[in-house]
């Protein structure tokens, strides 16, 4: 009819099916039993197959197809590496809660990263670093194998050294292609001295024919009383094409001790300059240490009986040198008469059921004695390269290793410990680490002698009950 609508046939189909339905319904229900029995079971036979298949098709979706989930609030964490700087430094919002800083490293192809990241301990996420630059140098160049100190209650770090690029313009080559070199450059990372608010970097300057350290690399560095010693370490001048220039004669260890007053150095004004402390070239020193690189250090506080007082002792352990292979001794630099005390355990050389096994690029942190000197000051160990099984050590043996140990400043004894937690850290050799008040924290590192095992998973090490918990997990690297 014109002007009224146009009659929908589908809609009009639909209503007619559904005039007719309660007739059906009464038929329906004055069927027989055996009828509606017949009816049910094909009903859950279609139903059956429907949902097998839909089983069948999610199962194999979630093994051919992995479904992981990210905590896209928690940021991304750096790059799988191993070999970077790791060092914790006061909120840079003023609260308490401290943060973690990582810096570069040597990432699963062999490339050094200049990227930089840090990690709220308290709210648990990664963000990038965006620190303002120098404003005639830059950024630090990428590199790994370096060392750093914190200092002024936590709100600066110091790094120096490393194995860098020989061109910083370039961020990221690759081991075989391209040249490198050893630094002796000094590093500020301020969290609260630029304008913006932002943390800064600022490179030391130093006046032209001042006396600086050889460039090194793998070498160990402490905040020992207000001031940054550095240790030992390697030197192979430039490198090309993965060789060291054709000949192992152009890399040498080192075993030389300096220092320098972060103090002097903390301000953009401040003047003051590197000190040569100690230095030998025996393999076989017996005043002190002998030449290596992948050792560690750390500033030990003892309480002295005698005295009554605390010294502060600067305390090498371990390490390898090329020619000689790992060690496992322990060393003490006592700075009050400038001499070093061997606190090397005496033990039979034939076992090693009592001592860590001989290793390099493992991992320190020191626990402070109690107030009154009764619980003593200890250094934890954890992981490393080594290798065990062979008397002569020679790195050609390395194994990766996972133990946990204790050293007693006062006893000059070891002690293997239990580790604990839900999860354990796997075995690893050069993780960025670092400590708190109370906590000893790993990140990456390599779990591989072989090329290929980088990591980037977060450790945390409760000092007191040696229970571990992991902050963040590794993923595919």
């Amino acid at each position: 009819m014109p002007g009224s609508p146009m009659e929908n046939p589908l809609l009009a189909e639909e209503e007619r099916e559904h005039e007719d339905h309660e007739p059906e319904a009464e038929l329906y229900d004055s069927r027989t039993l055996l009828a509606r029995i017949k009816d049910a079971a094909l009903c859950t036979s279609i139903q059956s197959v429907f949902g097998g298949t839909a089983l069948l098709l999610l199962v194999v979706t979630l093994v051919v197809v992995p479904i992981e989930w990210h905590d896209i609030d928690k940021g991304s964490p750096p790059i799988c590496s191993k070999g970077g700087v790791a060092t914790v430094l006061a909120n840079p919002n003023g609260t308490e809660v401290p943060y973690l800083y990582i810096f570069s490293g040597n990432t699963k192809h062999g490339r050094l990263i200049s990227a930089s990241r840090t990690y709220s301990l308290g709210s648990r996420k990664w963000r990038p670093l965006g620190a303002d630059s120098d404003k005639s140098f830059g950024e630090p160049a990428p590199r790994w194998k370096s060392a750093a100190v914190p200092f002024a209650n936590g709100t600066k770090m110091f790094m120096f050294g490393g194995q860098t690029l020989a061109d910083s313009s370039n961020e990221q080559v690759n081991h075989a292609d391209y040249e490198y070199a050893y630094a002796n450059d000094l590093w500020e990372l301020s969290i609260a001295s630029s304008a913006s608010g932002d943390p800064s970097w600022r490179r030391v300057p130093f006046d032209d024919g001042a006396v600086l350290p050889t460039p090194r690399k793998a070498h160990c560095a402490a905040n020992l009383g207000g001031s940054m010693h550095v240790f030992g370490g390697k030197y192979c001048g430039k490198r090309k094409n993965g060789r060291e220039n054709g000949h192992k004669e152009s890399c040498w260890d080192l075993a030389d001790l300096w220092r320098i007053d972060l103090e002097s150095v903390a301000s953009a004004d401040g003047e003051g300059g590197w000190e040569k402390l100690w230095e030998t070239k025996n393999a076989s020193a017996v005043d002190g240490p002998s030449p290596r690189h992948g050792h560690t250090c750390v500033a030990a506080k003892v309480f002295d009986q005698v005295s009554g007082n605390f010294v502060d002792y600067l305390v090498v352990f371990a390490g390898r040198a090329d020619k000689d292979g790992y060690y496992n001794d322990v060393w003490a630099w006592d700075g009050r008469n400038g001499t070093w005390e061997d606190w090397t355990p005496d033990y039979d050389h034939s076992t090693e059921e009592t001592v860590p096994a001989k290793r390099d690029h493992h991992h320190v942190a020191t626990m402070a004695a109690s107030p009154d000197g009764r619980t003593p000051a200890k250094m934890i160990l954890f992981g490393g390269r080594g290798d065990p099984l062979h008397e002569k050590h020679q790195h050609k043996h390395s194994q990766v290793l996972g133990d946990l140990w204790e050293f007693d400043y006062t006893k000059r004894t070891w002690k293997e410990i239990k580790q604990k937690g839900r999860r354990i850290p796997s075995p690893r050799f050069l993780s960025d680490y670092t400590q708190t008040e109370d906590r000893f924290i790993l990140f990456g590192g390599d779990e591989r002698v072989e090329n290929g095992g980088r990591l980037d998973d977060l450790w945390q090490l409760d000092r007191k009950t040696h229970e571990w918990e992991r902050l963040e997990k590794s993923y595919e690297c």
